[in-house]
């Protein structure tokens, strides 16, 4: 299964996509983004069909934005 790592715009909107994903029975983990020097820089990483996760995280108001080269 092929891992993906999504944005989003704050460690609280990650939370609640760790959250949300855990209902779906998809595993995530959260990590710092050290390349943003301001403001919040947090992604996920999550392993399964991307573009499912995205849409069950954009039903919920989670905004996500795919890394390049992940």
């Amino acid at each position: 299964m092929e891992e993906h790592t999504l944005s989003v715009r704050s460690v609280t909107y990650a939370m609640k996509a760790q959250s949300v994903l855990e209902r779906y029975r998809i595993p995530c983990r959260i990590i710092r983004d050290h390349k943003v020097q301001k403001g919040c820089g947090y992604k996920i990483v999550v392993r399964g069909d991307l573009q499912r996760i995205q849409s069950i995280l954009a039903q919920q108001g989670i905004q996500t934005r795919k890394e390049s080269g992940s």
